[in-house]
């Protein structure tokens, strides 16, 4: 009786390990059913963009902001990077596209310097480039004129150099042929007035020069310049006298006694 109830318990308990075993394989399967079944699926692709491009007004004056349109075909959103070169160095600035549109405007002090900016712009595949002019503004004061030599012969033939360097509010040489008006007044004999000339000559390669002859009679040349709105401080030249010129000698008698007591009475022609 023992032995047999024993062998009992004994194929029970085998059985039951059987049915577990079984119960174990079908979850798993249900399990790796389940999963492979709720793959999630691929991610979509970015939009594309299109055809990328830049606009903006060319050129702009020195010191005025800078404003570029970055357009894509396609009205996407996404983050277009831009990398801009220019005098005052090298950067990237991320602009956001709204339905295919975005801006990028640069603060007023990257413009400060005349020259070329360079802009270039990626998005995916797809790029674009532009460039923007920056060209100076009207001169400012003080416009300082350089004069030399300071002293000339009063004889019509000697001159002085004027030369001025007229700039902009933000320190770029203006524009070339931009026109400089030089005013002078040579002096006068006795207390005749004299009328103030005027001279124009054009800035050539960042410079305006002007060569100023003398007058013929000795005394201040004053000079000032002007250029559009600006000034600049007076600047005098002495116009000297120059070597003297062959004159007649006359006397009043050729003939006296040498007794060391008579006087010789010498006369020339008029001096001028």
């Amino acid at each position: 009786m023992t032995w047999r109830r024993t062998l009992a318990v004994t194929r029970g308990s085998v059985a039951g390990a059987v049915l577990l075993r079984g119960v174990g394989v079908v979850l798993s399967a249900l399990l790796l059913t389940a999963c492979g079944g709720h793959d999630e699926p691929d991610a979509a692709p970015p939009p594309e963009p299109g055809a990328l491009r830049m606009e903006a007004d060319s050129p702009v004056r020195a010191g005025h902001p800078v404003v570029v349109d970055v357009v894509a075909d396609n009205p996407i959103n996404a983050t277009v990077q831009v990398a801009v070169e220019s005098s005052a160095g090298f950067a990237i600035h991320p602009v956001e596209l709204l339905h295919g549109h975005g801006q990028l405007v640069l603060a007023d002090e990257v413009s400060n310097f005349t020259g070329v900016i360079a802009f270039d712009a990626q998005l995916g595949d797809a790029t674009a480039t532009n460039t923007v002019e920056i060209v100076p503004g009207p001169p400012v004061d003080p416009l300082t004129p350089l004069v030399g030599p300071r002293s000339i012969v009063a004889d019509g033939n000697h001159w002085t150099m004027l030369v001025a360097i007229p700039q902009d509010s933000k320190g770029n040489p203006v524009a070339e042929g931009t026109p400089l008006q030089i005013h002078l007044r040579h002096p006068t004999p006795n207390t005749s007035s004299q009328p103030i000339d005027t001279v124009t000559t054009d800035v050539q390669h960042m410079v305006a020069w002007e060569r100023i002859f003398s007058g013929t009679t000795a005394g201040d040349l004053f000079l000032a310049v002007t250029a559009g709105a600006a000034h600049g401080p007076e600047r005098t030249v002495r116009e000297v006298p120059g070597p003297p010129a062959a004159i007649a000698v006359y006397v009043d008698s050729s003939d006296l006694p040498a007794d060391g007591r008579q006087l010789l009475t010498l006369a020339t022609e008029p001096l001028v």
